[in-house]
C-alpha cells in the first residue's frame, strides 16, 4: 500500500475550542485550544499480487470485503471517527505487474480522468476493470466497454471476492 493522499490541499481552517478548568489536580485555569482541521477525501492505492500462489483464497476475499468497511484509522479512536471506507473505487484485475494508470488518478471533484484511456487504441480490456461508488452514480463511464460497474463499493468488493 502506498500513502493515503488528500484530494484537496490543506486549507488551514482553524477552530477554537474551550477546555475546562482543571478539577483540582493541576493548576490549569482552562482556556482556548486552537485546532487545525482538514476534512478531505483521500485516495490510497494498493496492490494484491500473485493471487494464484496464495494458499488461502478466502483470505483474499476477506481482505477485499474489509476494504469496504475501513474505519477508525489513526490515533485516539475512542473519541474520534476516521471513516476511510471508499466513496469510489477503481480496481484493475490483470496479469500485468502494474496498474497501468495513475494510481493517484482521482481529482478533487471525484472523477478519475484516466478512465478515458479504456478504448480500442489504448487499454482494450475493459472487463479487467471493476468500478464502483459515487463515480458510477454520477455517470459518464461508457457502459459498452465491458467494465464491471457497481453503484455500491461494498457490493463490488463482495462480488469481486467471490470471483477471485
Amino acid at each position: 500500500m502506498n500513502h493515503a493522499i488528500s484530494l484537496n490541499p490543506f486549507n488551514h481552517k482553524k477552530l477554537l475550542q474551550q477546555y475546562p478548568k482543571a478539577d483540582g489536580r493541576s493548576n490549569s485555569d482552562g482556556g482556548l485550544l486552537s485546532v487545525e482541521t482538514h476534512l478531505p477525501a483521500y485516495q490510497y492505492p494498493f496492490c494484491l499480487c500473485d493471487l494464484e500462489s496464495w494458499f488461502n483464497k478466502e483470505y483474499i476475499r476477506d481482505v477485499l470485503i474489509g476494504i469496504g468497511g475501513i474505519g477508525e484509522v489513526g490515533g485516539n479512536n475512542s473519541r474520534t471517527l476516521f471513516d476511510f471506507s471508499p466513496r469510489s473505487i477503481v480496481i484493475r484485475v490483470t496479469s500485468r505487474a502494474s496498474f497501468g494508470l495513475n494510481p493517484y488518478g482521482f481529482g478533487e471533484d471525484g472523477t478519475f480522468s484516466e478512465l478515458s484511456r479504456i478504448n480500442a487504441n489504448d487499454i482494450v480490456s475493459g472487463d479487467e476493470f471493476w468500478i464502483g461508488g459515487e463515480i458510477v452514480r454520477k455517470g459518464g463511464i461508457n457502459e459498452n466497454l465491458g467494465i464491471h460497474l457497481y453503484e455500491n463499493c461494498e457490493t463490488l468488493l463482495k462480488d469481486l471476492g467471490k470471483t477471485i
